[in-house]
């Protein structure tokens, strides 16, 4: 599905699956409309997401999208589980 990467300073970045957790059998995903900072799931369920956070701005889907940890030395972003 992908991942969405969204930098909030010059040391601090959030990670976040695509995938939509509204009706996972579904396989629908987010797209990023970048003029509201929101994820969108545009084809499924029309639920949005903030890319700072990950949180559920509308529904129907209660739970956030799935968070990445991450670290970034400077150079090199690292996204993991």
């Amino acid at each position: 599905m992908g991942i969405i990467v969204y930098r909030s300073s010059t040391e601090t970045f959030a990670a976040f699956d695509r995938h939509c957790p509204y009706q996972t059998a579904d396989l629908c995903r987010v797209f990023v409309d970048e003029s509201e900072l929101i994820a969108r799931d545009t084809l499924c369920c029309g639920s949005a997401f903030l890319i700072n956070d990950g949180s559920v701005v509308q529904g129907p889907a209660a739970l956030n999208l799935q968070r990445y940890n991450t670290t970034f030395n400077g150079t090199t972003l690292r996204i993991f589980n």
